[in-house]
């Protein structure tokens, strides 16, 4: 990593580090639904109409889950075990069942506490109603269990580094179309629980959901039917700052509208601070689909994503995605002689793939390092803003910045 980290007097520097103070301390998250998450939103509105920029909302409804304490026990003996997200709550008497695999589980006993391990809890699974894709192997593990019937189920979970490994345990159930109540656990504590198996346990999850609202805020200069989206999630998980996931994709969306707030061209450009990549409905990028997406490729040149930039002493990282020769060849050429800003290998986990997979060129923007980020901080209280180079935010933003300006404002 270059030691060479800009010219802070632009006063770009001070203006992100304010820009992300303001979306990570009031409020302990951002998750979708919350005041937090409101609080945003406003924010980003505000700021973008300071660059004239046209700002449309669209409200949704949402589901806000109430986490509570969970505990389970037996003979005396208890287990930490965390309430599942957007579980309903549970207080339960019952024998204890295992299951490893889809086997085992067609002769679970309905009513159990059902405690899944193994093969069954190597990966989250996807959502039931997840609206942009489904695994087979995850749908048959949801059904298995529905159809098994227990009155609680319990996952003992290990670290899946390929995921988030920061969270440990992670909760394999995390859907509000889930309709027994969950939990989980650490692989360890499962190991100890499946050793008495048969035994009854006894179950308490205090937790809830109820219905809220948020919104989808959209910012627009020039040409619509012509144009870049830059897009990067406002929200974060629940329980989160989210701090570099993602309150500094948001930070540079800002700082792009303050650098472009003078661009004319033959393009538009559209700032996307999706509201729902960490909800386990995606939301926002369901009703901007909604409003959008019979044209989408026909209106959109090009998607630039931002999400997981700026982790202190790591570049930002840029990879791109089925563009045209000459998008390739701009962006590659935008990267040359400069500092903190390098170009990676692809990470196809983000929203840039709602563009990708109907056919729109893509560019996106994480840490050098976003295996460690997901692995150490990301989903945890630990993303806070003392985790981010402001420096590393507007060498970011200058670099979208020119590229659009190169692409859009010719």
């Amino acid at each position: 990593m270059s030691s060479d980290k800009g010219d802070p007097s632009s006063g770009l520097v001070l203006r992100a580090a304010e820009y992300l103070d303001a979306l990570c301390l009031p409020y302990p998250d951002r998750h979708v639904g919350g005041p937090g998450n409101a609080a945003a939103t406003r924010m980003f509105a505000e700021a973008a109409t300071r660059f004239e920029f046209e700002i449309s909302e669209t409200a949704f409804p949402c589901v806000v889950w109430e986490p509570g304490e969970a505990r389970i026990g037996a003979d005396g003996n208890t287990w930490e075990v965390h309430a599942g997200p957007y579980s309903l709550p549970a207080d339960v008497v019952a024998p204890l069942f295992g299951a490893s695999s889809l086997e085992e589980l067609e002769a679970a006993v309905p009513g159990s506490v059902l405690v899944l391990h193994g093969e069954l809890v190597r990966e989250q699974l996807t959502p039931k109603n997840y609206p942009f894709y489904q695994w087979e192997a995850h749908t048959k593990i949801i059904d298995a269990v529905e159809k098994a019937a227990p009155a609680v189920v319990i996952a003992a979970t290990g670290k899946n580094s390929d995921l988030v490994g920061s969270l440990y345990p992670f909760p394999l159930i995390e859907d509000a179309d889930f309709e027994i109540p969950h939990g989980f656990m650490t692989d360890v504590d499962g190991a100890a629980l499946l050793a008495l198996s048969g035994n009854p346990f006894h179950v308490v999850i205090q937790s809830g959901r109820h219905a809220s609202a948020a919104t989808q805020v959209i910012a627009r200069k020039g040409a619509p039917e012509r144009r870049i989206v830059v897009s990067g999630h406002i929200d974060s998980r629940r329980g989160s700052p989210g701090a570099i996931d993602n309150a500094t994709g948001v930070v540079i969306q800002l700082l792009v509208a303050e650098l472009l707030a003078d661009c004319e061209g033959d393009l538009g450009i559209e700032l996307a601070p999706f509201n729902g990549e960490d909800d386990y409905a995606a939301p926002g990028e369901v009703v901007y689909l909604a409003e959008n997406g019979k044209c989408l490729k026909d209106e959109v040149v090009l998607n630039i994503n931002i999400d997981g930039v700026g982790w202190r002493d790591h570049d930002a990282e840029v990879s791109l995605y089925e563009c045209p020769d000459e998008i390739g060849a701009a962006a590659r050429a935008e990267l040359e002689g400069r500092d903190l800003v390098v170009e990676g290998d692809a990470w196809p986990q983000s929203d840039h793939m709602i563009f990708v997979m109907r056919g729109i060129p893509a560019i996106a923007l994480t840490t050098a390092d976003a295996s460690g980020l997901r692995r150490e901080i990301a989903h945890t209280e630990a993303d806070l803003p003392a985790e981010v180079d402001p420096e590393v935010v507007v060498a970011a933003a200058h670099y979208v910045a020119d590229l659009v300006r190169k692409l859009a404002c010719a």
